[in-house]
């Protein structure tokens, strides 16, 4: 997904908005899955130079 995404983007750093109000109804939930996913990537994607992190909007606007 992320590489499909790739190219619709100017940078090198690639949004990709997650959940939606109801998800967080329970957050801790919806965290932890988050963090598996993230960790499942980074074991699994090292080869392709893929990191994935969470962060706030302002925290992408300022990476970008």
């Amino acid at each position: 997904m992320a590489v499909d995404l790739s190219d619709h983007f100017r940078e090198n750093h690639i949004l990709i908005p997650w959940g939606c109000d109801s998800s967080w109804m329970n957050a801790h939930s919806n965290y932890q899955e988050t963090e598996n996913l993230i960790n499942y990537i980074a074991s699994n994607f090292q080869a392709q130079n893929i990191t994935v992190v969470q962060s706030t909007p302002s925290e992408y606007l300022r990476a970008i």
